[in-house]
């Protein structure tokens, strides 16, 4: 049976991110908002996919890193935020459902 939940791992992403943002997260919001529900989505899908057999745990860690490069090349395409901090803030967003995720899917993925 599935745990995650998209709404709740973007919730807690959201709220380590915009901490980690601090006065940057204005600016990186919406776009960090639109990457973190895709990434929360896929970790579900990961979830699911790995109680179906349909995925394994090499699959799954390409995803995530798939989605990691994705939120860079987002977030960087805007000039006023810098590499720095786009990786805090997407570091502090998976470190915050590492855990959940980790355990829910039985695998070290994030």
């Amino acid at each position: 049976m599935a745990i995650l939940n998209v709404s709740d791992l973007l919730n807690t992403m959201l709220g380590a991110a915009k901490e980690s943002a601090a006065e940057k997260w204005p600016v990186m919001k919406d776009l960090a908002t639109l990457s973190f529900k895709n990434i929360s989505q896929n970790l579900v899908q990961i979830e699911l996919m790995k109680l179906k057999g349909t995925i394994t745990e090499e699959q799954s860690k390409l995803l995530i890193e798939m989605q990691k490069n994705a939120f860079k090349m987002m977030l960087l395409a805007q000039e006023t935020v810098g590499l720095l901090i786009v990786e805090h803030t997407l570091n502090a967003a998976l470190d915050a459902v590492r855990a959940v995720v980790n355990t829910a899917v039985g695998w070290t993925i994030i």
